[in-house]
């Protein structure tokens, strides 16, 4: 477990909910496989969630304070898996800088979005790109929308591969993982897969909460489950979002995250 309560306690808080369900257990892991799986195999899914990125989120980009909680690798597979479907189609589509749409900024790597970027920032994040490269991406730096689409042609010949991305991507997470510290209390007392699907939805959603928000409620809910370690009835709060984006053809990879988190944080509290 990665935070302090004790396996008794736990049990208690969550309503001894994995010891209830053995059997559905091993079919939502399998779930969660299958969900991945889908991904990876269509790496469209992930290219049209794109366009639902939260503006306030700084996509890739660390600010502030990182913590020094380390996720589980099934939670670091699933937010990868969301953000590049996976290592061969990040090899295959994503190596040079892509612009993804709307108001997003040339983005390379896992995820990470120029446009909330600076020279410090990509000094800090990319000491492994050689100087002319990383040269070549001051002058994006902080260019959203079509200022990014248009200037995507001149910094294309920046190539990164897998194993440099995913090095900063692992400096990036401890950014929202602090973020999701802040955002729900107890999050100490949470199994590792469990804090893991929160921290998938704070990094792509971002920490905004309100109960008077249509978009942002279950958010807020789940801030109330959490003061209260009703850890429980947090996965029908994470299924509920799927209201928000369900019919709209775009959002296929979308709908597949958030039921990934739900099915991660049961997963989490059957490991409990």
């Amino acid at each position: 477990m990665g935070g302090n309560m004790n396996r008794r306690h736990f049990i208690a808080a969550t309503g001894a909910t994995a010891l209830l369900y053995p059997v559905r257990g091993l079919a939502q892991t399998d779930d969660l496989t299958r969900l991945l799986a889908e991904v990876a195999a269509d790496p469209s899914m992930v290219e049209d969630s794109w366009a639902y990125r939260e503006p306030s989120v700084t996509r890739g980009v660390g600010h502030g304070t990182p913590s020094t909680r380390k996720l589980s690798q099934t939670a670091l597979d699933m937010i990868i898996a969301f953000e590049v479907a996976s290592p061969a189609a990040y090899e295959a589509k994503y190596r040079r800088p892509i612009w993804p749409k709307g108001q997003s900024g040339v983005t390379i790597g896992v995820g990470y979005d120029l446009r909330f970027a600076n020279r410090a920032f990509i000094d800090r994040d990319w000491p492994m790109l050689p100087q002319a490269d990383r040269s070549l991406l001051y002058t994006v730096a902080g260019l959203g929308g079509l200022a990014a689409k248009n200037a995507l042609a001149s910094v294309r010949s920046v190539v990164i591969p897998w194993e440099p991305a995913r090095t900063q991507f692992m400096a990036f997470i401890p950014y929202p993982t602090k973020d999701t510290e802040k955002a729900y209390p107890n999050c100490s007392e949470l199994p590792d897969d469990c804090f893991g699907a929160l921290v998938s939805l704070i990094y792509n959603r971002g920490p905004a909460m309100s109960p008077n928000s249509v978009k942002r409620k279950e958010m807020y809910r789940i801030k109330q489950l959490m003061a209260a370690r009703n850890f429980a009835d947090i996965p029908a709060q994470i299924r509920s979002m799927k209201r928000i984006w369900q019919g709209d053809p775009n959002a296929r990879g979308l709908l597949r995250r958030r039921e990934a988190e739900a099915l991660l944080f049961e997963k989490g509290l059957r490991s409990a």
